[in-house]
């Protein structure tokens, strides 16, 4: 006996991605699957693939297109990557009242302050490819993927370091859009490994 289904699968050619907490429009190219009930066509569930993988991708690529950071969005890129206030403060030189202010959008951070936030965020994810490196055997699948992700790492602090950023925010709204190869058909529909892109061509390739 067979069982009719009672729902179908769709993709999302086109998914606002309001729900992330990102303080400007993100855009999701045929990456987010939905689930729709098969008799009543009503929407149910709706679920991005590595969520985290993409909230990361988010504040790579942000911290890669050189228009001024609003606070917020320096809040949103030090969050993504899990860094405390202090820490970020201590990282870039100023106090951690002034950073605070500057989150609050009471104060403005530097241009120069400002470079050297995106450029220590990158630095020290080399912390966090030390540790792994002392636990991965030599010659090991592993080790050669840490190798070519601390020349990545370089190659992106030697783009910020040569980077323009804007003194005055840009008054036109910022949309980033991304996609993800990931092509998941069962009922869970929820890829963990999931590769997120910017969908800019100069972006991803600095990525």
């Amino acid at each position: 006996m067979t069982t009719a289904k009672t729902h179908q699968i769709v993709t999302i050619p086109e998914y606002q991605a309001t729900e992330l907490g990102v303080p400007f429009n993100v855009v999701l190219l045929n990456s987010v699957k939905q689930r729709i009930d098969a008799k009543t066509g009503e929407v149910g569930q709706v679920i991005i693939p590595n969520l985290r993988g993409l909230i990361k991708c988010i504040a790579i690529t942000r911290i890669l297109e050189p228009r001024k950071l609003s606070g917020s969005e320096i809040r949103f890129v030090r969050k993504a990557f899990k860094l405390p206030s202090k820490h970020v403060a201590e990282m870039i030189g100023v106090t951690p009242e002034h950073l605070s202010r500057c989150e609050s959008e009471e104060r403005l951070l530097s241009a120069g302050a400002e470079k050297c936030l995106r450029v220590s965020i990158f630095l020290e994810q080399f912390k966090i490819l030390e540790d792994i490196g002392r636990i991965c055997e030599k010659g090991s699948d592993l080790e050669h993927k840490l190798l070519l992700v601390r020349d990545a790492i370089k190659k992106i602090g030697v783009i910020i370091g040569e980077m323009k950023i804007s003194p005055a925010f840009d008054s036109i709204p910022l949309t980033l859009k991304f996609y993800t190869a990931a092509d998941s058909e069962n009922d869970l529909f929820d890829d963990p490994n999931a590769d997120w892109q910017p969908n800019d061509k100069g972006l991803a390739l600095a990525a």
